[in-house]
């Protein structure tokens, strides 16, 4: 799962669970922490791609993009910048259990949810 964050200067307040934002009307909006909603998101991802009848466990990771310098990673969301999108992703362990079976039903199930 791979989320942006909000514009350094439109973000109000950084809080733990919750963050302020400017949103264009001039109006300020509370959002969920976009590292908490991203690590949210792939937890999501990861029971709906591995039924609990199956055999094995999907990896699924979180990253936010942007490049607000007072924001830190959490344990469960990682946080970079675009460029380092490649870098990130080539970091990410090789998941053995991951066969092509299971690759081809995985692309089934995201086609068909699209």
């Amino acid at each position: 799962m791979i989320e942006e964050l909000p514009p350094a200067g439109a973000v109000m307040s950084r809080g733990v669970r919750t963050w302020e934002v400017r949103v264009g009307n001039g109006y300020i909006r509370t959002i969920e922490n976009p590292l908490e909603r991203a690590a949210h998101d792939a937890e999501i991802v990861r029971s709906w791609l591995s039924p609990e009848d199956a055999d094995h466990v999907l990896k699924v990771y979180a990253a936010v993009i942007g490049s607000d310098h007072r924001v830190e990673r959490t344990p469960a969301c990682a946080y970079i910048e675009a460029s380092q999108i490649p870098e990130w992703l080539s970091s990410l362990p090789p998941q053995k259990s991951f066969d092509q079976g299971r690759r081809d039903r995985i692309v089934r199930e995201i086609r068909s949810a699209l």
